[in-house]
């Protein structure tokens, strides 16, 4: 795994969070929306008239049959992204395994997005005052340690 995908995965990690726990709300959401639905006259849920082809012409049908499609995709969506979230999590386990320097300049560079010169700040109150050109080569290395957890 290259530096670059490590660094995408690591961004993402916490938007993934955030997003399964969104798609969560959804699916519990969407359970009291179709019951809503349900019970809505026919003509308050459509001002289209009814068709006259093949197609299911039962609202109540038409509405189960899209709440199970849903359902199935918000579902398929936490899955994937649940898979992503443990990757980075073991990944964030690796940090464990790095020196204290390099877990510290991954952590805020690439999973909290400060800027370099913002970690540059922040690795000086904790450690020394390292240039941002060390500071970026030392988080090269220490990504490609992390991506062999990722491995």
């Amino acid at each position: 795994m290259t530096n670059e995908q490590v660094k995408e995965i690591l961004k993402k990690h916490l938007d993934n969070i955030t997003i399964v726990k969104l798609r969560l709300l959804d699916l519990e959401d969407f359970d009291e929306h179709i019951l809503e639905a349900l019970c809505l006259p026919s003509v308050i849920l459509s001002e289209v008239p009814r068709s006259v082809t093949n197609k299911i012409n039962s609202i109540t049908e038409t509405v189960a049959l899209n709440y199970k499609q849903t359902q199935v995709q918000l579902k398929k969506d936490i899955q994937s992204l649940n898979r992503d979230i443990e990757r980075v999590e073991i990944a964030l386990e690796g940090l464990k395994k790095l020196s204290q320097v390099d877990a510290f300049l991954v952590q805020k560079k690439w999973v909290e997005g400060l800027s370099w010169h913002e970690v540059g700040r922040e690795f000086t109150k904790h450690f020394y005052y390292i240039s941002d050109k060390s500071m970026s080569r030392k988080c090269k290395k220490a990504l490609k340690k992390l991506s062999f957890f990722l491995s």
